[in-house]
């Protein structure tokens, strides 16, 4: 690596201490941009995952089954997305470089250093969601759009 970094700071003509420096040196907006499209999209997986379990026990009276269920497929749900952040952030971030070899690089990505956060705000969103979905009275007519194009 000290080699490719003095490599690097004479043909840019920076120090190698600046090559160093800018290994932390991030895009922010365009991490911003990851983290936000994925949780517009788990957020909508969250959703329709209520929706559904909204139809199957909360419309049949079946609250305490219903309850159970949703604390369950939370759990679930939020440690499949969870564990899909890194697929999508490396995705991402092959698109960004245009390069499928990411290796040491993909330790760089934010997110991959903070799974237990992400764990922790995938599950209260999906409760969240679950919360609405049910105050909104799982009434047939809101969601069945969205579920019928699904």
């Amino acid at each position: 690596m000290a080699s490719l970094f003095q490599f690097v700071a004479r043909d840019h003509r920076v120090s190698v201490d600046q090559v160093r420096q800018s290994l932390s040196d991030r895009p922010k907006i365009f991490d911003w941009g990851v983290i936000l499209s994925f949780a517009v999209l788990y957020g909508l997986a969250a959703y329709l995952i209520t929706h559904k379990l909204c139809e199957t026990f909360w419309r049949n009276r079946d609250r305490l089954r219903g309850v159970m269920m949703t604390v369950y497929v939370s759990a679930i749900t939020s440690v499949v997305g969870t564990g899909l952040t890194g697929l999508w952030s490396a995705t991402m971030e092959n698109i960004r470089l245009g390069n499928g070899h990411l290796s040491y690089r993909l330790a760089r990505v934010p997110w991959q250093h903070h799974q237990p956060v992400i764990l922790v705000f995938a599950m209260a969103l999906f409760w969240l969601l679950a919360v609405f979905r049910y105050r909104a009275g799982c009434s047939p007519k809101r969601g069945s759009e969205i579920i019928s194009a699904w």
